[in-house]
């Protein structure tokens, strides 16, 4: 998933800046399994950029991974960065091309979720609406992403499909031009799992966390294996692998259980 997230930003930033692409592509994507405040963060030292709060919209996600990518850019150019017109006009750049070539679309802009960059972008340019928008026809990528495929995991393996962890679920990239021999191949087995179909280069992600909960209260775990929880005998705790934007509801699920801890984790 982290690969993914950095080869959609490497598509846009390409189109974006040309001439300093080679300059700027110098970064690395990291995610955590935390739900913050802050969704996202820039660390210079290690020219990585984190991602946090993975409940969230992949769109808003995406965003938020290009707010760090224009302090990236910004620390490039000036050895620091600022939320100021220059920062300003560099993920204007970023946000603008991301729509042109469709990984987002305006609207996600005017509803992200990261109230303090809005309103330094609304502070320079004062409507998003006004902004000059030219659909480009850049990339032509297909991503298939197959859910709850254990039956036919070992035919997706040898059709090209590989296993992402972070997602829980199998995942191919193809060339447009090859998905109609590929939706013969999802016709033939979609009763036997879940396909999902990317063909308009928007930007995709589907994490998923761990969770673990430590409970002494053995009355309890009826109702644990009935939310879809599993006991680890030898660690003595019940887990269970979420999408994460389910996330906020299952801690409601779960809020009122006796138990000693409750842990998010990377699956």
């Amino acid at each position: 998933m982290n690969i993914y997230i950095r080869n959609k930003m490497l598509e846009g930033l390409v189109v974006a800046f040309p001439e300093d692409f080679k300059r700027y592509k110098g970064f690395v994507v990291d995610t955590i399994v935390k739900e913050l405040k802050t969704s996202s963060k820039y660390i210079y030292e290690d020219r990585k950029i984190v991602i946090a709060s993975l409940s969230r919209d992949p769109a808003d996600i995406y965003i938020s991974a290009l707010i760090q990518l224009a302090k990236h850019i910004d620390i490039i150019e000036r050895k620091e960065t600022h939320l100021d017109k220059e920062y300003a006009e560099i993920l204007k750049n970023l946000l603008i091309t991301a729509i042109s070539i469709g990984h987002i679309k305006l609207n996600d802009v005017v509803k992200m979720s990261d109230e303090k960059t809005k309103k330094m972008l609304l502070k320079y340019y004062f409507s998003f609406t006004y902004w000059k928008i030219e659909q480009n026809e850049h990339m032509k990528n297909v991503y298939v992403y197959v859910d709850e495929s254990f039956y036919i995991k070992n035919i997706l393996k040898t059709h090209g499909y590989f296993y992402d962890k972070q997602q829980s679920l199998w995942k191919k990239k193809l060339e447009i031009k090859s998905l109609e021999e590929e939706e013969q191949f999802i016709d033939e087995y979609k009763e036997k799992a879940i396909f999902i179909v990317i063909a308009d280069n928007r930007f995709y992600i589907r994490p998923v966390y761990l969770i673990k909960i430590k409970t002494f209260a053995y009355q309890e775990a009826p109702l644990l294996r009935s939310l879809g929880y599993q006991y680890d005998r030898d660690k003595r705790i019940w887990t269970k692998i979420i999408v994460a934007k389910d996330v906020v509801q299952e801690m409601k699920n779960v809020e009122e259980l006796p138990k000693q801890s409750l842990q998010l984790f990377k699956v």
